[in-house]
């Protein structure tokens, strides 16, 4: 009996355009500390521009750049996984005698097991080439 080791053949993360506007607002809370710094005389001025600012910069920047940091597709030698969310928590994963059909629609990835079951994954690049490698790895498994 022979066991096959599991590896990983690809690592794909969304698009990194998705992270434009967590940088454009990291960019102006910064500059609108740095602009408004030395022109504000009271404490609880300077305190409550430093409290809008990291608030902003926890919500618009740190966030989404996690979310983005902790999503993939990976394809290793016998499966798909797509995971999603924080840590990774929601995960979905086929493996490739199960999936029937691989196609894309309106930069939507879509793989359609054999129980009929659908697995989507949107926002990612380079879709014909994903498609294509998950098409050739479910055909010659």
């Amino acid at each position: 009996m022979s066991f096959v080791a599991e590896e990983v053949l690809l690592r794909q993360y969304p698009k990194v355009s998705r992270l434009l506007l967590p940088f454009i607002v990291l960019f102006a809370a910064s500059a609108a500390i740095g602009i408004s710094i030395d022109r504000l005389t009271e404490t609880w001025q300077i305190n409550l521009l430093w409290g809008i600012a990291g608030g902003l910069v926890l919500i618009f920047w740190l966030l989404p750049v996690v979310t983005w940091l902790t999503s993939w597709i990976e394809l290793t030698n016998q499966r798909v996984v797509i995971r999603r969310g924080w840590f990774g928590t929601k995960t979905k994963q086929a493996s490739f005698l199960e999936v029937a059909t691989v196609t894309t629609s309106k930069g939507s990835l879509l793989i359609g097991l054999k129980n009929g079951e659908t697995i989507t994954a949107e926002g990612f690049g380079k879709l014909k080439a994903l498609v294509a490698d998950i098409d050739y790895l479910a055909k010659n498994i």
